[in-house]
Parts: structure tokens; C-alpha cells; sequence
């Protein structure tokens, strides 16, 4: 496996990157486990997942349960890396208004969503914390200080802000 370093942060990542958008659909929540475990025994550390991947509407597709009745990738994630989760790098994010109105980068929801994750990923660190959209609503300085709050907590490792734009918003 090929490894790259993330930034100045020092920490190598495999070159590939396991997306768990559809964890509880394809794979099945089952078969995770088995990815999870095939992808780390090649040498892959890098594992993305989001807040709304995998039990929302947007993942239906014929033969897999409805979104409400399936986990959250985060959930299927977080099982899946029992016991091996300080041989990866884990990335996840929040933000996303599709799913929720409330949604945006406000020190509140950021803080909520995080705790949230945390608790869904069965772990007490991300690695790498995304913004899944921009959020002209919230001043910037308040999304990069509750970043810096929760760096300082121990909570999140590293933040990226998505570069991707949502007109309309």
C-alpha cells in the first residue's frame, strides 16, 4: 500500500480511502465487516463516513431496508473497527441541509454533531472533521474557534472546511 502524509499534520494515510456512503445498503451492514476487514489486512487506514451516510432516504435502492430502519454508516463503521481503531485514520463530517434544516456551522450544532459521532463511531477522537457544505449564515470565525475548542478537547485531531459552494443558501 502506497501512504501519503495529510497535510502538515504529520499522519500517513493509505493513498486509498474506504467511502462508507452506502455502508447498510452495499455493503449490508453485515458485509461491512468484512470490507472493513479486507481493506485494513491491504494495508488501508483511511476510512470517510458522514452524519447522514447510509440511513437516509438518498441511500434507498430496491432490496435494502428503508432509511429508518437502517444504522448509520457511522454506527456500521464504528462496529466494524472494534478493537483496531488505533490502526486508522477516521474521517467524518456534518453540515449536510438536505437531510436537516437545522444543519450549518454554528458552534452549537458543530459541538452537537460531534458528540453525536463520536457516540455513533464508538470512538473519542476523529482524525479528520469536514464541514460537508459552507454556511454563508455562520461567521467564519465562529466555525474556526469551535474547530480550535474541540482540537483542544481532544475531540477532533483536524478540520477541513469543504471548498464546495451551495447556491440557493
Amino acid at each position: 500500500m502506497k501512504y501519503s502524509v495529510l497535510g502538515p499534520t504529520g499522519v500517513r494515510v493509505s493513498r486509498i480511502c474506504v467511502g462508507t456512503a452506502t455502508f447498510g445498503v452495499a455493503p449490508s451492514a453485515h458485509e461491512a465487516d468484512d470490507v472493513v476487514g479486507t481493506a485494513l489486512d491491504l494495508g488501508i487506514n483511511f476510512f470517510d463516513t458522514a452524519d447522514v451516510y447510509g440511513s437516509t432516504s438518498t441511500f434507498d435502492r430496491p432490496g435494502a431496508p428503508p432509511a429508518a430502519e437502517r444504522e448509520s454508516a457511522e454506527e456500521i463503521l464504528g462496529r466494524s473497527l472494534a478493537g483496531r481503531r488505533d490502526e486508522v485514520v477516521l474521517a467524518t463530517k456534518s453540515g449536510e441541509w438536505r437531510f436537516d434544516p437545522d444543519a450549518g456551522l454554528s458552534r452549537r450544532y458543530i459541538i452537537q454533531q460531534v458528540d453525536q459521532s463520536l457516540r455513533r463511531l464508538s470512538t473519542d477522537r476523529i482524525d479528520l472533521y469536514y464541514a460537508h457544505f459552507p454556511d454563508p449564515n455562520t461567521p467564519l470565525e465562529q466555525t474556526l474557534g469551535v474547530y480550535d475548542d474541540l482540537i483542544r478537547q481532544g475531540k477532533l485531531r483536524g478540520m477541513s472546511l469543504c471548498p464546495i459552494t451551495r447556491p440557493g443558501r
